[in-house]
């Protein structure tokens, strides 16, 4: 253990960091055989990502009870945070590897670092490798609350991992590791039976069958995520309803939402459905509202397709119709800053599942491999996409939305969120912290839009993206607008 001294720099072995300005006791853990770090808390979830992965911590700091001295906020900026950088000197990854820091204040606000810059000037850090200095945005809140984060990294105490991982897909040989390829390998399309207890079966002629004997329910997930992750939250006796409504016919749609576009996801369900008879209603999240549109409006060559199947009703939930300007490249590492930190504060069902996929994407990264990412183009506001797909559509479907206009209780995530910088990335508009209720509902150039159904979260709900079905709200408005 450690302390800053008068110039705000501490050094332990090969590790220095500076933070002028913040005091609190430093540590600095190193992996154990296996990677995991020697008393280290509660943090499978993130953990097990990274096993799957490939990756490993290479150090952990912490700065146990940070207190920043000095003023944080600016009154006449409306009591705006302050900001400050630390710079962290760590050494590089050793040949075949690349780094990246993931930074977690004391509020749970994780922010992703996955290009550091070379340290060839100033003071050399110990030991003969090379190393690299990370530029860490230090924020700190107007007011911190004693509450304890229950998410991947616990509260209260600023922490920063190192993490390394190879370059290519195994050490040593193969080409370098690339996300679009591992995500059509990891999440191939498949269509599954989804149970009452949110258990998922394999179809076999008999339940295909089955579901051709009427009204069948389809649930289809959002971007980074699984069927597990996107409707686990759901109450159990909203589930047991549903199921009991549609006869047991509640099938869910896995597919990869990085790597291919929602038209090319639809074609893989309509692929699957083939000339099975098939009258659906949908619920759908996110990026899924996208893939869900495309099944029910047929765009490009999709019309003769699956030619039994139809859609009665989707229930659009948080869906980027319009786009959300997260996915357009330039803000990918702000994508990943805000899902990593969801994950922190409000952690879910198929957490593990949703780390690996950002996970996945900052090693892309890291090896410049993230390239012709459809899955994430198809979002961008006004990109061939959203220009292909919101045109005058077919099909008799009728669609309502649930939407959120989400303020944050959590001091530390409300003035990050805040942050005039952040804040300016939706133009100041209603939003869900990842997606505008504009682009949710709004006039878009579709036949379908606006949505004038809808339910809608109030700030003082404190609903973000990825905590929709959780809600008493939302179950109650799809049991009132699914007939079964």
């Amino acid at each position: 253990m450690a302390t800053f001294d008068d110039r705000g720099r501490v050094e332990v072995d090969d590790i220095v960091l500076e933070a002028p300005g913040l005091e609190g006791e430093v540590t600095v853990e190193r992996p154990a055989a296996g990677g995991a770090l020697r008393g280290s808390r509660a943090r499978r979830a993130l953990d097990e990502a990274m096993g799957r992965l490939d990756m490993q911590s290479q150090a952990e700091v912490t700065v146990a009870g940070p207190r920043h001295m000095g003023p944080i906020a600016d009154e006449a900026r409306g009591g705006q945070v302050a900001t400050t950088t630390m710079r962290l000197t760590v050494p590089g990854p050793p040949k075949g590897y690349e780094q990246a820091v993931l930074s977690t204040d004391e509020h749970g606000v994780a922010t992703w670092h996955v290009k550091g810059a070379q340290n060839h000037g100033g003071k050399p850090v110990r030991g003969s490798r090379r190393s690299r200095t990370y530029e860490i945005e230090r924020t700190a809140a107007p007011a911190r609350g004693r509450g304890t984060t229950r998410g991947i990294i616990p509260g209260l105490d600023k922490v920063i991992r190192v993490v390394t991982f190879p370059i290519a897909w195994a050490v040593g040989k193969g080409a370098r590791f690339a996300v679009r390829e591992w995500d059509q390998g990891r999440h191939p399309p498949q269509v599954r039976a989804y149970g009452p207890k949110g258990d998922l079966s394999d179809l076999d002629d008999k339940a295909w069958k089955r579901l051709s004997a009427g009204p069948a329910l389809l649930l289809v997930h959002g971007t980074f995520s699984t069927t597990e992750g996107g409707f686990g939250g759901l109450a159990a006796d909203t589930r047991k309803a549903l199921d009991e409504r549609y006869k047991g016919r509640v099938i869910a749609y896995d597919h990869p939402t990085i790597a291919d576009d929602p038209i090319e996801n639809a074609r893989r369900f309509l692929e699957i459905a083939g000339d099975r008879r098939l009258e659906l209603d949908v619920v759908c999240h996110s990026r899924g509202g996208l893939v869900s549109r495309a099944i029910a409006e047929r765009p490009a060559d999709l019309a003769d397709l699956a030619p039994k199947t139809g859609v009665r009703n989707i229930v659009l939930v948080g869906v980027p119709s319009a786009g959300t300007i997260l996915a357009d490249a330039k803000h990918w590492n702000e994508l990943l800053d805000r899902f990593t930190t969801v994950l922190n504060v409000l952690p879910g069902p198929g957490m593990s599942d949703v780390l690996e996929s950002i996970l996945a994407m900052v090693r892309s990264i890291a090896v410049e491999t993230a390239s012709n990412l459809k899955g994430l183009d198809a979002m961008v506001p006004k990109g061939a996409f959203l220009k292909r797909l919101n045109v005058a559509a077919d099909g008799e479907a009728s669609y309502r939305a649930i939407v959120s206009d989400f303020e944050p209780k959590n001091p530390g995530l409300k003035a990050w969120l805040n942050d005039a910088t952040r804040d300016l990335i939706f133009d100041h508009k209603p939003n869900d912290m990842m997606v505008t209720i504009e682009s949710m509902t709004g006039k878009n150039g579709s036949s379908r839009f606006p949505v004038t159904e809808l339910r809608e979260f109030r700030p003082r709900d404190a609903i973000e993206h990825a905590h929709y079905f959780p809600e008493k709200a939302t179950s109650k408005a799809l049991l009132d607008w699914l007939p079964g």
